[in-house]
């Protein structure tokens, strides 16, 4: 090995070793660490390490889908002496800090947002696409909203050959620069050559029965098991669950009312009788206007999405379940296992709220008795 190899795989070592300590510390995946907590991480011993700060932003620069504001705002308030960051880049990548420029007619295309009556978390993913693309165009000292056809065009190819960024994400950003400059800045032909994205067919990760009772035998506390189990009994999406209320469980009838589902609509779905005491007991204290699953930090305040993810994917490792699962899953689970037991396709879309039904049909392509009946010809 090389000088230049070694040097790399130095890099690579200690790279490992503070992701490491940063995972310990927050007791979370690296996916689901957030900026606050990467910031509190740097400061926790009240001194910033100049090589740890320089080996995690290279690592979420690098290997992350998009860079970490946190690590640029640090910069920018010349919390590291310039002295020292020199020294450490001798060994680590070097890091130029980010130009800080508004994004121009921003107000006008959130307030668009607004008035369209777009769903707070399309509002979300629209805003965030839009900055990343400013900060990106920023750091090359151009201007979002002077960007030629052919530089956008570059900036959707450097996701797509680079970053290898999903399809998923790409619509979004797609249909965010539609309303920002078609709607926005009357520059509708800059991206009227950028088609929509089609999606590559993936089937959903489904747990098996006995995959979802080792997660609920792994979760100790009667709350988180109770959330998790409910989630998979009646199919609820993860933002579906953090918002349900007293008032829209029906406990004679076991079917719960999910009021503005994802396109803001409602359906009934069900629920397992096996849950009724638990979930009686939960609610015992509240009023029907109360979320079932509240904060604990904030008085009147649902349940965070990530408190959610955190406590499945405890379950999961603590389950030793090798599958790539997240809660979603949980709502794949529901499905199949109703369409291995007999239950109507018609049923489950009703109760899933798909609009199609052909978005329903996936779940007959992992139905295990629909492969039970072929044989294989060896």
């Amino acid at each position: 090995m090389g000088k230049r190899g070694k040097d790399e795989h130095n890099v690579r070592k200690k790279q490992e070793k503070y992701l490491a300590e940063l995972e310990r510390w927050s007791r979370k995946q690296i996916i689901y660490i957030t900026n606050h907590e990467i910031r509190s991480f740097l400061f926790r011993n009240k001194v910033i390490d100049p090589h740890e700060f320089i080996a995690l932003k290279n690592y979420y620069d690098k290997y992350s889908k998009f860079p970490r504001t946190v690590f640029n705002l640090v910069i920018q308030k010349n919390i590291i002496p310039k002295e020292v960051l020199d020294h450490c880049q001798k060994t680590f990548l070097q890091i130029n800090p980010e130009i800080t420029s508004p994004i121009p007619c921003l107000k006008e295309f959130i307030n668009f947002l607004k008035l369209r009556k777009y769903s707070p978390r399309t509002q979300k993913n629209y805003l965030s696409t839009l900055k990343i693309m400013h900060r990106w165009h920023i750091q090359k000292k151009l201007l979002i909203s002077r960007l030629t056809e052919s530089e956008i065009q570059n900036y959707f190819l450097y996701l797509i050959e680079t970053r290898n960024i999903s399809t998923s994400y790409l619509n979004v950003l797609r249909s965010a620069l539609i309303i920002y400059y078609g709607d926005i800045l009357r520059k509708f032909p800059l991206i009227q050559n950028i088609k929509n994205f089609k999606h590559r067919p993936s089937l959903p990760v489904v747990l098996t029965k006995e995959d979802i009772i080792k997660i609920l035998n792994s979760i100790s506390n009667i709350k988180h098991r109770l959330i998790i189990a409910l989630m998979y009994s009646s199919g609820l999406r993860i933002s579906e669950m953090t918002t349900l209320k007293v008032k829209d469980i029906d406990f004679s009838s076991l079917t719960i009312v999910v009021r503005r589902g994802k396109g803001d609509k409602d359906r009934m779905t069900i629920f397992s009788e096996k849950l009724v005491e638990r979930l009686k007991f939960q609610t015992r204290n509240l009023l029907p206007t109360d979320y079932v699953f509240g904060s604990s930090f904030k008085t009147g305040s649902p349940l965070s999405k990530r408190s959610i993810q955190y406590i499945f994917q405890r379950a999961l490792i603590a389950s030793r379940i090798q599958k790539k699962a997240t809660p979603h899953d949980l709502r794949h689970s529901f499905a199949t296992h109703l369409l291995e037991s007999g239950t109507d396709i018609r049923l489950i879309q009703n109760l899933l709220g798909h609009s199609d039904i052909r978005t329903t049909t996936i779940y007959t392509k992992v139905s295990r008795p629909s492969l039970k009946g072929i044989r294989s010809p060896l």
